[in-house]
């Protein structure tokens, strides 16, 4: 089959999976966590097919390009005997690599000669699709606005709702006291480089550098989890628990599954719905744990025995290995925002450290705060662990 027939079979496989996302957002019979589970699951696959689509185009492009370089050149290459002579279309001519087919061979090569460039920015377009698996902050499914030009995010936040009431006809609507606020945050850039030999490079199996970009992706995620919990907002993207306005408890014990359900209940209060519930490792696994005083059961779900994402009370509950220890988020992730100036880049470069004989591997993106679009839509618990 060929890449453009490849490329429109996927996209109406993307077409079908985007009417089952509009059907599950109309479809009241669902819980709202139950929704919100399967709305992340098909933004996955929705994701994950886009990006089979922009590489299934490129190749087409490719391939025509190839085509059309060969009609035009006619019978003045036989590729019978030559590398790209294998590559053969009807008519026993050989199809010429284009210039984008040979930097895509020649930068996904395993070969240990090849000397290439080992990726490049088009070929890791679906990064922040991995990251967004490698980030707790980002699995709780906030909504990853990208910035334009003057590296800026702006987002309108409501920090008091003011009131409505009754009018009488004719009369003037009188001014709310609602209070807004409109947060700019400057994107800054998270980066990281680190060195390999020749001889890990030529010597690993599996490939090194499919190791290497994995670690950069879960190092990335790490420093972006901490500046999206915690960043001060001073040099730094501001994060979620250091937005002015947003409620932070702390308490004199261990968190427990009432104090949750209380912060719960004060987002509800205002009209909000809690889809994701962030802990740090050792409050993850009490909540976890915890168990019904009569029958014993666990209150979250799935149990031991079953498989999938852990929910309380239909949200999401997420471990969170960045946060401090004895803290716990709840947010109604549809009024979070992160900002993304630049896509998640790994690039490979043999160059720079060439009399050391060594590669350069390098990840590199750019990143603004969180804001909220209404400051009672997240809530912060806080303890050290086990109430000490």
């Amino acid at each position: 089959m060929s890449f453009l027939k490849l490329a429109r079979t996927t996209l109406e496989a993307r077409g079908r999976l985007f009417e089952e996302y509009k059907d599950v957002l109309k479809d009241s019979a669902l819980g709202d966590g139950e929704r919100a589970e399967r709305l992340k699951r098909l933004d996955a696959a929705i994701e994950e097919k886009s990006a089979e689509v922009r590489d299934f185009t490129s190749k087409a492009e490719a391939e025509a390009e190839s085509r059309s370089i060969d009609g035009r050149l006619g019978n003045l290459f036989g590729g019978s005997d030559g590398s790209w002579g294998a590559r053969t279309v009807s008519e026993g001519r050989f199809i010429l690599p284009s210039a984008a087919e040979y930097r895509e061979l020649r930068d996904l090569s395993t070969s240990v000669g090849s000397g290439g460039v080992a990726v490049t920015p088009e070929v890791y377009s679906q990064f922040v699709t991995s990251l967004r698996k490698a980030s707790s902050f980002l699995q709780a499914g906030v909504n990853l606005l990208p910035i334009t030009a003057g590296g800026t995010l702006q987002v309108p936040t409501v920090t008091s709702d003011g009131s409505a009431g009754l009018v009488a006809e004719g009369s003037p609507i009188p001014l709310t006291d609602m209070t807004l606020t409109d947060s700019g945050f400057k994107a800054y850039k998270v980066a990281q480089a680190t060195a390999i030999t020749s001889e890990v490079m030529e010597d690993s199996t599996p490939d090194v550098r499919k190791a290497v970009t994995d670690a950069l992706i879960r190092s990335t995620a790490a420093a972006v989890d901490d500046l999206f919990y915690a960043g001060t907002g001073t040099s730094q993207p501001i994060g979620v628990t250091k937005i002015p306005g947003v409620v932070s408890t702390g308490l004199s014990a261990a968190i427990t599954l009432d104090n949750v359900a209380d912060e719960m209940a004060a987002i509800e209060a205002y009209g909000g719905t809690v889809t994701a519930i962030l802990a740090d490792p050792g409050t993850f696994n009490v909540i976890r744990k915890a168990k019904a005083s009569t029958a014993g059961t666990y209150h979250s779900s799935p149990f031991a025995n079953q498989d999938g994402p852990r929910q309380v009370w239909g949200a999401s509950l997420i471990p969170a290995p960045r946060l401090a220890a004895g803290t716990v988020i709840l947010m109604d992730a549809s009024q979070v925002y992160a900002g993304l100036r630049r896509d998640v880049n790994v690039a490979y470069d043999n160059s720079v450290r060439f009399l050391n004989d060594e590669t350069v591997a390098r990840v590199t993106s750019r990143w603004a705060g969180v804001g909220v679009t209404d400051v009672k839509a997240v809530r912060v618990l806080t303890k050290a662990i086990n109430g000490t």
